[in-house]
């Protein structure tokens, strides 16, 4: 799990490591969007859920399993307290992008000490230091800091 600003995010498949009213927030939302589709929720490796349990996405990332640094193709943003889910893509040119994918998986994913591993070394390089903190979230001013830092394998490719 991951604590951003007033967001919490956590992996499909991390729910058993969440609090219960974030699990029930989740599959809520689940319950909401198939009843908007009229059929199965779309993929999804990424939940965020706000602080208020009152809204939650189902966030989609290309290469979720294989990138230490997945990039966002899009997500749906479902109101708990009504409203219409709401989709929305993803930048294809400059897309959102993970870091720390580590505190996002359940407890038990054998890519965490990876992971972790080139979290540290992204840290001991000064990627996430506050004045860049605010330029990481996109593919093309992470890899630009990554290529300035000597971060080759940290590139979104």
């Amino acid at each position: 799990m991951k604590v951003v600003g007033d967001r919490i995010y956590f992996a499909v498949g991390a729910e058993k490591d969440v609090l219960p009213p974030l699990q029930e927030a989740y599959q809520r939302a689940r319950q909401l969007l198939r009843a908007h589709l009229q059929g199965p929720v779309p993929p999804h490796q990424v939940v965020k859920v706000d602080r208020t349990l009152t809204c939650v996405s189902l966030l989609e990332y290309a290469e979720f399993q294989t990138s230490p640094h997945p990039t966002l193709v899009g997500g749906w943003s479902i109101s708990l307290v009504g409203g219409i889910p709401k989709y929305r893509r993803g930048s294809p040119g400059n897309p959102s992008i993970l870091h720390r994918l580590e505190m996002f998986l359940a407890k038990n994913d054998h890519r965490i000490p990876a992971l972790r591993a080139l979290t540290e070394q992204e840290e001991a390089a000064g990627a996430f230091l506050p004045d860049t903190r605010h330029l990481i979230g996109r593919k093309q001013y992470w890899n630009a800091l990554c290529q300035r830092l000597g971060l080759e394998d940290s590139m979104v490719r």
